[in-house]
């Protein structure tokens, strides 16, 4: 049997390996004529601008130019609020960059964000630390320069006073980049395909693509997936504030980590529409987001480690329980103290509240298996009372 086990394990380790050298590597076009070529080449000099608003109000408040696809690029933008946003009379401030080769005026990929979001204020902690001091200058702000710091509020009253008026649902505006970088992804991709879309999930090969043309635009967006609730901090209704800093990191990625982050980025999308796991899936994220990434990965390799050691445990004691006939070397008082700890633990987690369901299963499976032992305790002296 285990024999048939480790085939199938062997076999699916074979399979996963192949999807994921497939993600990461697609199938490249091998005809000589109708390939999607890259307008893009790799390592081409690009020119990035930011642009705040929409339509008539729309500004550009940063650019860099002649800077390389392939290298990391961080800044910080200072992002002017319109009053109208701060009285909470609009609910969205978008912020538009666009991309283009360096020496061209052609926009090739745009990524736009929603830098101002609807949320619930905090009672105390976030109000309160936003109207202490100019929270958005003290964290983004350069060691030369000094954020603006006014008297602290004293009761919680003063606090809702100086937020924007709150919606019908209780919401005021936030800033969602106060506690977070704002991360610019460029898919750093020179393959030629035979096709827009990549098997077998069918993601696009880039952002735009000319079917006339045969070539195609990189992915160019802002990467919302570790962006979590606890980063967003309200705004102050005082349209003297200092206007919040937006720091920026420009990071090209690969075409497989593109991939497996928009594939991740759907499902948790659709669990939250579907179940309402806002805050649960905000663990979640966090645990993946890119600077916690390799304690995800240990966590992996030690809860992988823990299955294998359970299950050669597992089967050693129920192959030491099945054959044992006589109660020689063994205590029956021990075993079921034993079973009888067991069960006021396993109670005690029932009674919990948010109790991992992981957690659940296996203390479930771990009683259960006390049980067994202390049935097959009182068949084994029941049967040597027969004798």
């Amino acid at each position: 049997m285990w024999t048939y086990v480790g085939a199938v394990m062997v076999l699916w380790i074979a399979m996963s390996a192949k999807e994921f050298y497939v993600l990461f590597y697609p199938p490249a076009c091998k005809l000589r004529h109708g390939c999607y070529h890259p307008r893009l080449p790799w390592g081409a000099r690009v020119d990035i601008t930011a642009h705040m608003g929409e339509g008539a109000i729309r500004a550009a408040v940063w650019n860099v130019t002649n800077v390389s696809s392939v290298e990391e690029l961080e800044a910080a933008i200072t992002t002017p609020v319109p009053p109208s946003v701060r009285r909470g009379e609009m609910r969205e401030l978008w912020l538009t960059f666009e991309l283009s080769r360096t020496g061209s005026d052609d926009v090739l990929s745009a990524a736009r964000v929603n830098i101002v979001q609807m949320y619930e204020a905090r009672e105390r902690s976030q109000a309160s630390m936003l109207l202490e001091r100019d929270v958005f200058g003290d964290v983004f702000a350069s060691s030369d320069e000094k954020p603006a710091v006014t008297e602290a509020p004293s009761t919680s009253s003063t606090v809702s006073a100086e937020l924007a008026p709150a919606d019908r649902h209780g919401r005021v505006p936030h800033f969602i980049y106060s506690y977070r970088m704002c991360e610019l992804r460029l898919v750093t991709d020179a393959r030629a395909y035979a096709s827009p879309f990549l098997a077998p999930d069918g993601t696009p090969i880039g952002q735009s693509w000319d079917v006339h043309a045969r070539t195609y635009a990189p992915h160019f967006y802002v990467d919302t997936f570790s962006l979590l609730r606890k980063h967003a901090l309200p705004l102050s209704a005082d349209v003297q504030k200092a206007h919040p800093r937006l720091k920026l990191k420009f990071k090209p990625i690969s075409v497989g980590r593109h991939r497996i982050m928009a594939q991740l980025g759907s499902l948790f999308e659709s669990l939250g529409a579907s179940l309402g796991l806002g805050t649960e899936l905000d663990e979640i994220r966090e645990l993946l987001s890119e600077e916690r990434l390799y304690r995800f990965v240990v966590m992996q390799i030690i809860s992988i480690l823990h299955v294998i050691f359970d299950v050669l445990a597992f089967r050693s004691d129920i192959g030491f329980w099945k054959g044992k006939e006589t109660m020689s070397g063994l205590s029956s008082r021990a075993v079921i103290s034993s079973a009888a700890q067991t069960v006021i633990i396993y109670l005690y987690l029932l009674d919990a509240d948010n109790l991992n369901s992981i957690v659940l299963a296996t203390y479930t499976f771990s009683t259960a298996v006390e049980l067994w032992k202390v049935v097959r305790v009182l068949q084994i002296l029941r049967a040597s009372r027969a004798r």
